[in-house]
């Protein structure tokens, strides 16, 4: 998927949404630095199997976006009609990053 997702890169018409992905998993790999890093004097006990199903949500909702990335750049590859899978994609990133952001 990684190679496949670094021809996506070349493309202009969807640069920003390569972008947009990139931020999110960068975010998201901070965001599990940062747990590896928590303090041992904390109680993890819920706090952490909140935290990891948290991240995991997040992994998921990168993973949806970079297949549905890959698959409306198919879908221009091909020639066909991408007006519908380009705006619902920038919709779910934009989504995605919010629920970053509330986590």
């Amino acid at each position: 998927m990684e190679g496949d997702f670094e021809e996506v890169s070349q493309r202009q018409a969807l640069r920003a949404e390569v972008e947009a992905v990139r931020r999110l998993e960068a975010r998201g790999q901070a965001l599990a630095r940062d747990r590896e890093k928590g303090s041992p004097s904390r109680d993890r006990g819920a706090d952490e199997a909140e935290m990891a199903e948290g991240l995991a949500r997040q992994s998921a909702y990168l993973l949806a976006g970079k297949a549905l990335l890959l698959r409306t750049h198919a879908r221009l590859e091909e020639g066909l009609d991408c007006a519908v899978e380009a705006p619902l994609l920038r919709v779910w990133l934009d989504d995605a990053d919010v629920i970053l952001d509330e986590f």
